[in-house]
């Protein structure tokens, strides 16, 4: 047979499977050219993804894409069968965790708007979770896929830093129902709840247990047992005594250790003293400013990129919301604006001294309700972020219909952080700048940019970040004087990858070196104890430690936060440093330069 019969034979079968008819001619033209790489536009723009938080091991779940269709003309409606997107993890290895079809068709396509969505087909169950591996999946991306051929160009990156890593996991989320552990019984594995709540005493002693505070994700700190407890807890402090002897009325001590509560009524908490709602001015929350001067209602379609000038140095301004990422006295400017739109609102505002600098005035941000009480997504309330970066101030999220107030204020109420700023503010319907992290240029996913960059540099655009112009990689690492090796892993300086290392075989990269150096891992919600266990050792186990314990020995009682609490919270700072600093893993950094430095919480609970 000859090979053009073959090829025929095959165009049929596969025409029979997919029950499709042929590509039309002018959209083969235009895919063979986003295949060899002459069309370099992302077809599809201000893109969104939908996922659960949470799954279970071994349990399906679903998923979906939003989009901007920007690619050729989609007038004809037979045209959205060709489309799919094909699911795949930025890791080649990790793509045997997961398991299912790995693909989303159209199911919606809008001719007047070009907002397309993607979903599974005909099923709920987009993936299956894997048994074997617990921990968070993410920097995931979709490739578009037309009449079966990939469009290597044509993606859409999940971005972790917005709640969209899907986290295998036997949590259900909660802290006060106590944490949900994946263990092994016969062999099986299976998802088993808490014994015991992290606030409870487990011999019910009232001067031991706490009440459970879900929306602090704490204990109270007065036990059950109230008063009568006082003598058998040392720890326990009497606020409400401390408070009349620093004479404080509400709000938090100096030193944020006490909290001395909330005003009556129509009264408010300003430098820890009550003040009547009536002796507030403009700028205030019972008098605020428009954020849109030319009305409350944001329009429905967004508005693009706009700045306010503020000055919080002036004396009508004071102290009178708690943002709940600073509680410290300083003055606020609150300004306010209406959402009344048919899908949520993105909005993301940033907070600068007014030049335009972002290393000296120490700018907070914080967005409240109508009534100016916190909103519970964390990133509603910024201290140091980047963008913009330094000690500057963003807030960002997605809203619904509702008044929102922005409150402008600074983390403490020296003269550096009382000075002029600028606002800078961006609405996108239905869309989230994806500019969190370390992205400090480039497209922010909804039309936007992320920043710009210097003169004599230029954006990466995959990474987000200014390289010089022309870029140098640089994949040498200097051991001492003038004598370099060759880095086998980390970032080259330009945004590409030196090498990688093995995380199946425990390998990390050490990134003052540029090593892959093998830890010793431990998954503390599925530990693995090496050899046996000692002889002498009573009712041996295997704890969370991944070590040996005899069933009767005293064991530390620290709850440490988990991933769902500390992931949320990570901030991340360009900060210039010096060779003369040092820090314990990495040691003294051999350049000077800048460093992002990682931040977040690291709260342990006392749990008896």
């Amino acid at each position: 047979m000859k090979l053009v019969e073959k090829i025929f034979i095959f165009e049929l079968i596969l025409s029979f499977i997919s029950c499709l008819p042929p590509l039309p001619e002018e959209w083969t033209i235009e895919v063979d050219k986003a295949i060899k790489g002459e069309i370099v536009k992302n077809w599809l723009s201000d893109y969104s993804f939908t996922a659960p938080l949470r799954v279970k091991p071994g349990e399906s779940w679903n998923a979906s894409v939003e989009a901007t269709w920007t690619g050729p003309s989609l007038q004809d409606p037979s045209l959205l069968n060709y489309l799919r997107l094909k699911f795949s993890p930025i890791k080649a290895e990790y793509d045997s965790l997961w398991s299912g079809d790995k693909f989303l068709v159209v199911k919606s396509y809008n001719q007047s708007n070009k907002h397309i969505v993607f979903q599974p087909n005909n099923s709920d169950a987009f993936m299956i979770a894997s048994k074997n591996r617990i921990g968070v999946y993410n920097n995931m991306h979709f490739t578009l896929e037309v009449n079966y051929q990939l469009l290597p160009k044509m993606f859409v990156f999940i971005n972790s830093r917005y709640s969209r890593d899907v986290e295998v996991t036997c949590s259900d989320g909660l802290f006060c129902n106590g944490e949900e552990r994946y263990v092994l019984i016969g062999s099986s594995k299976v998802c088993m709840n808490a014994k015991m709540k992290p606030c409870d005493d487990p011999n019910g002693n009232p001067c031991s247990s706490y009440n459970c505070i879900e929306a602090n994700r704490e204990c109270s700190p007065m036990p059950v047992g109230g008063e009568s407890c006082r003598k058998c807890n040392s720890t326990f402090v009497d606020e409400n005594a401390s408070c009349k002897e620093l004479g404080l009325e509400c709000g938090w001590n100096a030193n944020k250790t006490v909290n001395c509560g909330s005003c009556g009524q129509n009264r408010v908490c300003s430098k820890n003293k009550c003040i009547d709602v009536s002796s507030l001015g403009e700028g205030s929350c019972q008098k605020p400013y428009l954020l849109y001067n030319q009305s409350r209602t944001i329009p429905a379609n967004g508005l693009p990129a706009f700045s306010i000038s503020g000055n919080l140095s002036l004396d009508k301004y004071v102290d009178h919301v708690i943002p709940v990422c600073n509680p410290a006295p300083v003055p606020d400017i609150v300004y306010e604006f209406e959402i009344n739109s048919q899908v949520p609102m993105g909005i993301e505002v940033q907070m600068l001294k007014a030049d335009g600098t972002t290393d000296e005035m120490d700018t907070v941000l914080a967005l409240t309700n109508e009534t100016c009480d916190p909103l519970p997504l964390y990133s509603f309330c910024g201290d140091d972020n980047v963008p913009p970066g330094g000690v500057s101030s963003r807030i960002f999220g997605k809203l619904s219909n509702g008044v929102y107030k922005l409150v402008a204020t600074a983390f403490s109420d020296v003269p550096v952080n009382l000075q002029a700023f600028e606002l800078k503010v961006k609405f996108y319907p239905n869309c989230i700048p994806q500019c969190d992290g370390n992205r400090n240029c480039g497209s922010d996913g909804c039309g936007g940019e992320c920043g710009s960059c210097r003169n004599g540099q230029i954006c990466h655009s995959e990474s987000g970040l200014c390289r010089a112009d022309p870029c140098l990689p640089d994949c040498s690492y200097m051991i001492k004087g003038n004598v370099t090796e060759r880095r086998d892993c980390g970032m080259d300086g330009c945004g590409n990858l030196c090498g990688s290392c093995n995380v199946f075989k425990n390998e990390i990269c050490a990134f003052e070196t540029g090593k892959c150096v093998q830890v010793q891992l431990c998954d503390n919600l599925l530990p693995v104890c090496l050899g046996s266990p000692p002889k002498t050792m009573e009712n041996p186990y295997c704890g969370h430690d991944c070590k040996w314990h005899g069933m009767l020995e005293p064991l530390g009682d620290l709850t440490p936060g988990n991933k769902s609490f500390v992931l949320p919270s990570i901030e991340y700072n360009w900060v210039n440093v010096s060779n003369r600093s040092c820090a314990i893993i990495e040691g003294c950094h051999k350049k000077n330069g800048d460093r992002l430095l990682m931040r977040f919480h690291t709260f342990v609970h006392n749990s008896s």
